[in-house]
C-alpha cells in the first residue's frame, strides 16, 4: 500500500498519521513463545525444531513489522522521560526471566519445564505488550 493510500485510509478511520501505532497483538505471542522455547523443548525434545522454525518466522514477520517502527524507536531515543522508562522496563523484565530461568535450570521433571513454559509465555507475551502499552502512553503524553 502506498503512502499515499495509507494516509487516505487512516484519515478514513479516524486515525491520524502522525500518531503512534501499536505493534499487533501476534508479535507479542511470538515473544511469549520465544520465552518460553528452552522449557518447552525441554518437556518435549521434538519443540527444538519447531523453535528453530519459529524464531525464523518470527525474525521475517518481525523485520518487517519493525522497520516500520523505526519512528517510534527514533522517538523513543528523542526522548529522555521514554528511554529511560524502556531501558528500565527491559532491566526489570530480564531480571525477572532470568530468575525463572533459573528455576528452571533447577527442575528436572517435565511437567515443572511445562509449567515454566506456560508462566515464561505469559511473562513474556504480557511483559512485551506492557512494556510498549507503557512507552506508547509517554510518547504521546509528549507530544500533547
Amino acid at each position: 500500500m502506498s503512502t499515499k493510500a495509507s494516509s487516505v485510509a487512516d484519515s478514513a478511520a479516524g486515525v491520524e498519521p502522525d500518531e503512534f501505532q501499536p505493534l499487533p497483538g501476534w508479535f507479542f505471542l511470538f515473544v511469549g513463545y520465544i520465552a518460553a522455547q528452552y522449557d518447552l523443548s525441554q518437556a518435549w525434545p521434538p519443540a527444538g525444531f519447531l523453535s528453530l522454525a519459529v524464531v525464523l518466522v518470527y525474525l521475517t514477520v518481525g523485520f518487517r513489522v519493525l522497520r516500520r517502527r523505526m519512528r517510534y524507536l527514533r522517538a523513543v531515543l528523542r526522548s529522555r522521560k521514554a528511554t529511560i522508562l524502556a531501558l528500565g522496563l527491559f532491566v526489570l523484565r530480564q531480571a525477572l526471566r532470568f530468575g525463572l530461568v533459573g528455576l528452571a535450570m533447577m527442575t528436572t521433571a517435565a511437567s515443572q519445564h511445562l509449567l515454566l513454559a506456560a508462566v515464561l509465555f505469559a511473562v513474556g507475551s504480557a511483559g512485551s505488550w506492557f512494556d510498549q502499552w507503557l512507552v506508547l502512553r509517554t510518547l504521546r503524553s509528549r507530544t500533547r
